[in-house]
Order: C-alpha cells, then sequence, then structure tokens
C-alpha cells in the first residue's frame, strides 16, 4: 500500500509536467489595422466579433442567434431515373503533413450514378449570407489598405521605385497583415459552425479579379460542423486557438480540392484515383511555391497499399492550368434583346 501511494506522487507531478508544457500560442496585442477592423465591425457593420491575432494568424469569432443554414423544397416531390453514367464516389479522403512528408489517405471508388432528386436542399440562411458579406466587406475594407501609406505614388522608372521603397522602408514601419485568417461563425443556439480559413495573399488575388473565378473557392476553406459545447458560447472559448502553418493549410487545400473534384465536376477527375490525387498536390505545392517537402504518401484504404513519390517527381508534373487567370464575357444584344455575339478577353 505504502508502494502504490509513492507511485501516485511520483504521477502526478508528472502528469502535470506534461500538461504544463504543452505548447501554447502567443496571443498578440491589437494593431492599429485590428482596432480598425473591430470597430468597423462593431459600429458600422453591427456585428459583435471577438478578435483573436496571433503572429501569422488571425481568429475572428462570431456568435449567431438566428441560425445559418435552411432546408428548403427545391422542387415537387422526389425525382428519380434508371439512367446511369459511369462515375467515382468520394468515400473518404484526409491527409496530414508530418516528417516533411504530404500523407493522404482515402478511398475512392467507380461507381454508377443514377440522377436523383429529394425535392428539397440545405442553403445558407439569407441573414447569414449577409453577415457572411459583411465580414469580408470589413476585411477588404481594412487590410487591403495596410500596405498603403498616404501621400505614396509610384514612378514609371523602377530603379526610383526601388530607392523610393527603401527610404520608406528606412523611416515608416509598415504593418504586415497576417498570413491567414480564420473566421468562425458560431450559431450558439442550435450548435453550428461554419469556419473559413483562407491565406490574405489570395484575398487580394480574388478582390483584384486576378483569379479566374472557379479557382477562388478552391483556395477558401470552408468547414461546416457541428460542436454542443459552442452553444450559449458568445466569446469562442470552445476553440483551440492555434497558429495555421503552411503545411497545415496547403494539406486542408489539397483535400478541399480533391472534394471539389469528385464533388462537382466528377467528370473531370483521372481514371485512377492517384493521378488526381498527385495532380492536385503538384498545383497546390506549385501555386504557392512550397519547397518544405521531401515526399508524399498515399494510402489506399480500399486496397492497403501505398505509394510514395519524391519531390523529383511533383516538381516535374506538368500541370496544364497552373495559374488559371479570370476572364472577362462580354456580350452584345440586338435591338430585339437577343445575344447577337459575345467576346471573351483573359484579364492580367
Amino acid at each position: 500500500m505504502r508502494n502504490l501511494y509513492r507511485l501516485k506522487l511520483f504521477i502526478a507531478p508528472l502528469i502535470f509536467l506534461i500538461i504544463s508544457c504543452s505548447p501554447t500560442p502567443t496571443i498578440k496585442n491589437l494593431s492599429e489595422a485590428h482596432q480598425e477592423f473591430l470597430k468597423l465591425c462593431q459600429e458600422e457593420y453591427k456585428l459583435n466579433i471577438t478578435l483573436t491575432p496571433l503572429e501569422n494568424t488571425l481568429w475572428i469569432y462570431l456568435p449567431i442567434t438566428d441560425g445559418i443554414i435552411d432546408i428548403k423544397a427545391t422542387g415537387y416531390g422526389i425525382k428519380t431515373s434508371d439512367e446511369g453514367a459511369p462515375g467515382f464516389n468520394l468515400n473518404y479522403i484526409d491527409g496530414e503533413f508530418k516528417n516533411e512528408e504530404f500523407q493522404i489517405t482515402y478511398d475512392i471508388s467507380d461507381a454508377m450514378k443514377y440522377p436523383k432528386d429529394l425535392g428539397y436542399g440545405t442553403a445558407y440562411q439569407e441573414k447569414f449570407t449577409l453577415v457572411y458579406q459583411s465580414i469580408f466587406q470589413a476585411i477588404q475594407r481594412t487590410y487591403l489598405n495596410i500596405e498603403k501609406i498616404p501621400g505614396e505614388r509610384e514612378f514609371a522608372d523602377q530603379a526610383r521605385n526601388i530607392k523610393r521603397e527603401r527610404m520608406l522602408d528606412g523611416y515608416i514601419r509598415r504593418t504586415k497583415p497576417p498570413d491567414f485568417f480564420v473566421i468562425v461563425f458560431a450559431d450558439i443556439k442550435n450548435g453550428i459552425e461554419v469556419k473559413a480559413i483562407f491565406n490574405f495573399e489570395d484575398y487580394k488575388k480574388e478582390m483584384g479579379q486576378a483569379l479566374a473565378m472557379d479557382e477562388s473557392p478552391k483556395r477558401k476553406i470552408n468547414e461546416v460542423s457541428g460542436n454542443k459545447n459552442m452553444i450559449g458560447d458568445e466569446k469562442g472559448e470552445y476553440l483551440e486557438i492555434r497558429e495555421i502553418t503552411w503545411p497545415e493549410f496547403l494539406t486542408k487545400q489539397i483535400v478541399h480540392r480533391i472534394n471539389y473534384a469528385y464533388g462537382e465536376s466528377n467528370k473531370k477527375v483521372a481514371e485512377q484515383p492517384e493521378e488526381t490525387i498527385l495532380e492536385t498536390i503538384a498545383l497546390v505545392v506549385k501555386i504557392y511555391n512550397f519547397e518544405n517537402y521531401q515526399s508524399i504518401l498515399l494510402h489506399n484504404l480500399r486496397t492497403e497499399k501505398n505509394l510514395s513519390f519524391n519531390k523529383t517527381l511533383i516538381a516535374d508534373y506538368n500541370i496544364k492550368d497552373l495559374n488559371p487567370k479570370a476572364k472577362l464575357h462580354t456580350l452584345i444584344f440586338d435591338d430585339q434583346g437577343q445575344i447577337s455575339a459575345e467576346t471573351v478577353r483573359e484579364l492580367e
């Protein structure tokens, strides 16, 4: 009995040591831009947000009591068809970055796809859509101008521009925007959460129309989940606040793009799922010029086989649409209001 008591005394300090030594993110003070954003949301948009700024990530928490998702009728009863088409089922997909390696686990199977309309669908509530848009408008108004200094101007001569930049950097400390934003919209009445994770530079390109229309939703990761712990939580205390790292963000985007490919554009995927996954990884690492990895591991749950690829293969991978450009469509109407012509121009 005495030995058991000594064992308890020995274990308790050890557990305390392990818990107390777990890493915690360093929360920064609100910068001038953060304060401006907070004021804009609260006073103009009437949004009761909570900000948690870290070194490279800004967490924005917005509690909602009016609901987020609606179920509405989209037709008149159930409609089915026995005319199927060959396709694929994405049964499982997940990923992690570990030991300088992208590790993707998946189960993708052949399937016959039969049209089926249940006559209803889910959609964001109109009020939530306005709230969602308001948050991004506030981000645009605050952070897209953060690198501008009143009175700045550019010269036609590139050498003079470089000289001007060095002079300004010597006298003025510019505030650096966060690399990543995490916006959590929490239905604290029903326990439903919508989390938007995106890179600031991607958002700048989207606002500057430098991304194709179907490229923007692939770079912004929206996660919908349920969690009873958020019910009644007006400050986001249930959240596990942490830095979003580049490997984590890229891994999430790879999984997000694969989901998008099989969910929204099933006809465009390759015959072999491994080809689609590898092409997706190659596209993402090239878009962001990410070099801090050594290999890729694909684990097929259906066959229980692992496939390993080195970095060289991905570097040499041929990507057709590495940086798709936005296109401007101009429609010309005749006197009867019918389209008589259309022009398409790529935006630089």
